[in-house]
């Protein structure tokens, strides 16, 4: 347990110096709700402001989309060139593969909760069901950072990969109403918008801080739960000494 503690708090020190992960996960959602909060001031019911509105679709979007940041951590040992002196050491590849995953976890977790935070503080968001909520962010978190660290570790073609991985999670995000709400009256569009976990998300989150209602969130996290656990032991089977130390660094 020394090592396995030694190697998160190794993690967890290079996440929290990393200027791109808390500006993407902290100042980035929190511009964003505050545009489009400000632009779309007056296009929402009584029951609802612009500002909270975008609050709550806004974090779970950016927490996905911190997925860049966990695929980098699984290929920053090799561009370190610090991955043979890890690996010189009694370190379990289950260890090296857990510890980054749950020092994402936390760390993108934190994040989301701060700004939930800040949001509840100057926006209103509603308390209702706030330990789900919080529960729910890092759970989420921990999905984002399985599936991050399988892509990282196991996957080829980093350099390619991380370039577009964020496209899919852009459009989820737009059929989810993340940029501006979106619905439809057919039944067909109404399905395909469906398709979008984002879009079930935020339903949850509502359904939660404003009805009471936590059970879609609750079968959502459980969800998140079993995403994170495949793609960590995907990760552990896939992972490979030589990809580890070496990566796919780009070509001079």
């Amino acid at each position: 347990m020394e090592r396995f503690y030694g190697l998160l708090r190794r993690n967890l020190k290079r996440r929290m110096t990393d200027g791109f992960a808390f500006g993407y996960n902290i100042v980035f959602p929190l511009v964003l709700i505050g545009v489009l909060g400000v632009l779309l001031r007056g296009s929402f019911p009584e029951q609802i402001t612009s500002y909270q509105y975008y609050a709550v679709v806004m974090i779970p979007f950016c927490t996905c989309m911190g997925v860049v940041t966990i695929m980098y951590a699984g290929k920053e040992d090799a561009f370190a060139k610090t991955g043979e002196r890890v690996m010189m050491t009694p370190v379990s590849k289950v260890e090296i593969v857990s510890t980054k995953v749950f020092a994402g976890t936390l760390i993108l977790g934190g994040c989301a909760c701060l700004v939930y935070a800040v949001a509840r503080g100057f926006f209103g968001l509603p308390g209702e069901g706030m330990a789900e909520i919080l529960l729910f962010y890092f759970l989420l978190s921990f999905a984002v950072s399985g599936v991050g660290t399988f892509l990282g570790i196991a996957m080829k073609n980093f350099m390619v990969l991380k370039n577009v991985v964020t496209i899919p999670i852009s459009i989820l995000g737009v059929m989810a109403g993340v940029f501006f709400r979106v619905g439809s009256s057919s039944l067909v569009v109404e399905r395909i918008l469906s398709c979008s976990f984002l879009r079930w998300g935020n339903k949850a989150l509502f359904l939660a801080m404003y009805d009471g209602d936590g059970t879609l969130l609750r079968r959502i996290s459980v969800i998140c739960v079993c995403i994170g656990s495949i793609s960590m032991l995907g990760a552990v089977k896939r992972f490979r000494k030589e990809e580890y130390i070496y990566g796919d660094l780009p070509s001079a």
